[in-house]
C-alpha cells in the first residue's frame, strides 16, 4: 500500500502504521470496498491528502479513488444532517452545492454564493 501510494500519487512513500479493507456491503456491490489507512505520522497523512486534491482524479483499473480524511462522529454526523436538504436542492435544479467543514453547506446560485449553518437555516 505505501508503494502503491507513493507511485500514484507521486510523492515519498509515507509510513503507514495499518491498512485494512472494510466489510462489503450486501446491498451495493458495484462500488470497490473502502480502504482505512493509517499513517504513523500527520506530516504523511497530509501529504496523502494534498497530493490527491493536487492530482484531482485518481484512477485504479478504471475505478476513481477518492482519498477522505477521518472526521469525528459527531461531524460526521452533523454534516449527514444536510442529506435531506441536499436531495431537495438537487430536485429543484440546484446542483452547486456542498458540504464544508465542520457542518454547513455553501450553495452557489447565479454567480451568489451563501453559506447556511444549519439544515434549518436552508429550508
Amino acid at each position: 500500500m505505501e508503494k502503491w501510494i507513493a507511485d500514484t500519487l507521486k510523492i515519498t512513500p509515507p509510513v503507514l502504521e495499518r491498512a485494512h479493507r472494510t466489510t462489503a456491503s450486501q446491498s451495493s456491490t458495484t462500488y470497490p470496498r473502502t480502504i482505512i489507512i493509517k499513517c504513523l505520522n500527520y506530516k504523511d497523512r497530509e501529504n496523502i491528502l494534498k497530493a490527491a486534491r493536487i492530482q484531482k482524479e485518481v484512477m485504479y483499473q478504471n475505478n476513481k479513488i477518492r482519498f477522505l480524511p477521518d472526521l469525528p462522529t459527531e461531524v460526521y454526523k452533523r454534516q449527514r444532517s444536510y442529506d435531506g436538504v441536499r436531495k431537495r436542492l438537487r430536485e429543484l435544479g440546484l446542483d452547486k452545492h456542498r458540504v464544508i467543514y465542520p457542518a454547513r453547506l455553501l450553495l452557489t446560485n447565479d454567480d451568489r454564493t451563501v453559506v447556511f449553518n444549519t439544515p434549518t437555516d436552508v429550508k
